[in-house]
C-alpha cells in the first residue's frame, strides 16, 4: 500500500486563483465611489432549525464613506413553501434602517417549533424599495427550515471522527457531518468520512429501521479532477482494495462505529489517499 498525494497540481492553481482573488478585490474596491453605496444580502441561502426559534437574516450595506439608507422587505408567496403559523410567524416589522454605525442589520422572524414532521420548507424573502442608496444586485433570499422532528434527527448534525491511521502509529481526528436526504427518511449524506483534503463529494448511507446499522455503499465517488478520481473503499489484508464491499457502522447512543478499514483510493494514481483502520464517529 503507498499514500498519494495531490499537492503540486492542486497547489500550483490555488496560487493562481489567489492571485486572480486579489487583483479583482482590489479593481472593485478602487472603482467603488461614494455614489455605489447599495444594499443586498450577503447570502442568498440561509438555513436554519425549528429549534432556533427565531431566525435572523442578514442585510448589508456597502459603502467607503458615510451613509443613510432604509430598505423594505417582502415574503415571496410564490417561493414560499413554509406555512405561516404552522414553520414561522410574520416579521414584526419589514422596514430596516441603516446609518454609518451599523452597516448590518438582520430581517427576523419567529420559527415555529412545532411537534410534527412536515420536512424542509423555505421562505423567500425580497429586498423590495431602498431609499438613501442602491439596490444591490442580490435581493432575494431563500431561507430553509430544518425540521428537527426528522426520523433520523439523532444521527444530524457533526460528528469527531477518529481512528489509528493506517500509514502511521499515528490516531486521527477530524470532522464528519450528516445531512438528510431530500426524498428518503432512511438516507443521509455524509461530508468527510474519510480524514483526506480531497471530500469534494458526500458520500450517502441507508439507516436501517431499527436505527442500528449505517450501511454506505464503497465505490462513491468522493473527488475527480482532469486527472483521476478517488472512491470510498475498504482494504482486507490478504485481499487488498475492495470497492463494492458496504461499510458497515454500529449505531449505539451517540455513536457510529466500524472495525473496516475504510479509506480513499484512486485507481489513476494507484494508492490510498488515507486510511484509517476502523473508525468511531462520536456526535457533538
Amino acid at each position: 500500500m503507498k499514500r498519494m498525494k495531490l499537492g503540486k497540481m492542486i497547489g500550483t492553481g490555488l496560487c493562481s486563483i489567489l492571485l486572480l482573488t486579489s487583483c479583482f478585490e482590489n479593481e472593485y474596491t478602487s472603482s467603488l465611489g461614494a455614489g455605489d453605496a447599495f444594499l443586498a444580502f450577503p447570502s442568498t441561502t440561509v438555513t436554519v432549525s425549528e429549534k432556533d426559534g427565531v431566525a435572523n437574516i442578514p442585510v448589508r450595506m456597502t459603502s467607503v464613506g458615510a451613509a443613510t439608507a432604509t430598505v423594505t422587505f417582502e415574503i415571496v408567496a410564490a417561493q414560499t413553501t413554509a406555512v405561516e403559523g404552522v414553520s414561522y410567524e410574520q416579521p414584526a416589522s419589514f422596514t430596516l434602517n441603516f446609518d454609518s454605525e451599523d452597516w448590518t442589520k438582520d430581517i427576523s422572524f419567529p420559527i415555529v417549533d412545532n411537534d410534527v414532521f412536515t420536512g424542509k420548507s423555505q421562505v423567500a424573502l425580497r429586498l423590495v424599495e431602498v431609499n438613501g442608496v442602491q439596490m444591490g444586485r442580490e435581493n432575494t433570499c431563500i431561507v430553509t427550515i430544518s425540521d428537527d422532528e426528522h426520523p433520523l434527527a439523532a444521527l444530524l448534525g457533526t460528528w469527531q471522527g477518529s481512528g489509528p491511521d493506517g500509514f502511521s502509529p499515528e490516531t486521527l481526528n477530524w470532522t464528519v457531518t450528516i445531512e438528510p436526504d431530500e426524498v428518503s427518511l432512511t438516507k443521509v449524506w455524509i461530508t468527510n468520512l474519510v480524514p483526506h483534503d480531497y471530500n469534494n463529494y458526500p458520500v450517502y448511507g441507508v439507516v436501517d429501521a431499527g436505527m442500528t446499522t449505517l450501511t454506505v455503499p464503497g465505490g462513491q465517488l468522493m473527488f475527480q479532477n482532469t486527472d483521476g478520481s478517488i472512491d470510498l473503499a475498504i482494504y482486507i489484508s490478504g485481499v487488498g482494495v475492495i470497492r463494492t464491499s458496504d461499510i458497515v457502522f454500529t449505531i449505539q447512543g451517540g455513536t457510529l462505529t466500524t472495525a473496516q478499514w475504510v479509506g480513499a483510493h484512486s485507481v489513476e494514481f494507484g494508492g490510498w489517499f488515507a486510511l484509517t483502520m476502523g473508525e468511531v464517529l462520536t456526535k457533538q
